[in-house]
């Protein structure tokens, strides 16, 4: 096994955006910009998957996506499953029982588990980021959208793989030129889509830009 180096930058980047996204969560009226550490973390998460996915290649000279898809799961899912564990029971065994927010709790949990509760939040809009409403699990959005990125990106590159065994195509070239239109595509949606869905803080395809642009 080969151990990576690790890059200060991007550490730094990463501690920067944490704490600009906790200042958020602390005061969202004193720090209310605070919310673009989400918007760095995605930048830097499409870099780095970006890095890591082509020195594979490069030692493999080849791309296997249910090992990409494997060790993105053990990456992401011990420390979410634990934390979704403890938050529950601190939840159940001391907010009270009366509380309307039980279903919604379980619902995030279940949805933030399957990597869609971001699209649980997208379809109900008194769920909104902004909207006056305790937010407990409402975090876990971003982390969807991250494992969304990942299967939709895996495939990507898989497929490009896989045309390259017929075609004679550059790989990074290929996938230069969609992340390019994808690009394009998903910055539309940021910035002109009007629709209730399509517009939405927590939808996929209004945030994938970020990634792509890292990428």
């Amino acid at each position: 096994m080969i151990k990576k180096k690790l890059r200060e930058d991007i550490q730094f980047l990463r501690g920067l955006s944490v704490l600009i996204i906790f200042l958020f969560h602390f005061d969202e009226n004193i720090f209310r910009f605070f919310y673009i550490g989400v918007d760095i973390f995605f930048i830097l998460s499409g870099f780095v998957i970006t890095q890591s996915i082509f020195e594979n290649i490069k030692i493999k000279n080849n791309f296997d996506i249910f090992e990409y898809l494997l060790r993105r799961i053990k990456r992401l899912y011990p420390n979410l499953i634990i934390f979704l564990i403890f938050f529950n029971l601190i939840y159940f065994i001391f907010i009270p029982i009366t509380d309307g927010g039980y279903s919604t709790t379980i619902i995030s949990t279940i949805t933030s588990v399957l990597g869609l509760s971001n699209l649980y939040y997208v379809t109900n809009a008194t769920l909104g980021y902004f909207a006056d409403t305790t937010k407990w699990l409402h975090h876990t959005w971003s982390l969807s959208v991250e494992i969304q990125f990942y299967i939709f990106y895996g495939i990507i590159i898989s497929l490009i793989f896989n045309v390259k065994k017929f075609l004679n195509i550059n790989i990074k070239n290929t996938l230069i030129f969609l992340l390019i239109s994808g690009f394009i595509i998903s910055f539309y949606f940021f910035i002109f889509a009007t629709g209730k869905y399509l517009s939405n803080y927590y939808f996929t395809i209004s945030r994938f830009w970020e990634f792509f642009s890292g990428a």
